[in-house]
């Protein structure tokens, strides 16, 4: 499903945040990326989401080497694919939590009675039914990160890639995120999740660790 092939990566300021990178992920594991902030585990997913490129190597997903696509193309590749849950949530806090979900499907054909019936089963499934057209500003920290799990599902990817998905969250609404990670490895979604949240370490449903440190896998 994914292939790393020998990825180096390095910004303007010469720093090396990845070197000589080679990882491969099965269709429908769940693999955690290990490391404390600045091993370079948010840069690895970047690479994986087509948000970045490769100073050298391959990034191959779903058999597209989509580290050479060009940005139009790596744009509605990530759309048609790839689910992303980010850290810091962003959610444009002035639209409503259904605006929020359906950004995904922008610019998209589809029909606005299949986009509803799509969003309200994704609140049903996340309990926020009744948030739907609330600001998100209005939102707690917990129905937020519901909100940004629901994006993330709307245009019904293969693939989750989750960066610090917890680093916001106390220790309830984490174990509500772990539910919700379970259920999507059930439904055999291929999952990457980057943290060093000891709370994922331990979990009988992860499929592979695996430890980076400075740039440099363990």
């Amino acid at each position: 499903m994914i292939k790393l092939e020998k990825i180096n990566k390095i910004f303007a300021n010469d720093f090396h945040a990845l070197k000589d990178i080679s990882l491969h992920v099965r269709k429908g594991e769940l693999v955690l990326l290990k490391g404390a902030s600045g091993s370079g585990k948010s840069t690895i997913l970047s690479l994986i989401a087509g948000l970045s490129k490769p100073s050298s190597g391959e990034v191959i997903v779903k058999e597209e080497r989509i580290s050479k696509l060009p940005d139009d193309f790596a744009s509605l590749f990530r759309r048609e694919n790839i689910g992303f849950i980010f850290q810091k949530f962003n959610l444009i806090e002035d639209l409503s939590v259904r605006d929020n979900i359906i950004i995904p499907l922008i610019p998209s054909s589809f029909d606005e009675s299949l986009i509803d019936k799509r969003v309200d089963a994704l609140l049903a499934m996340l309990d926020i039914s009744e948030k739907k057209d609330q600001l998100v500003r209005n939102l707690s920290g917990g129905q937020q990160q519901r909100v940004v799990i629901a994006r993330a599902l709307m245009n019904e990817p293969s693939i989750i890639i989750a960066d610090e998905p917890t680093a916001n969250l106390d220790e309830k609404l984490s174990l509500d995120f772990v539910e919700f990670l379970k259920l999507l490895k059930s439904e055999g979604k291929t999952i990457l999740l980057a943290t060093h949240d000891p709370l994922f370490f331990d979990l009988p449903f992860v499929d592979k660790i695996i430890e980076i440190q400075k740039g440099v896998l363990q």
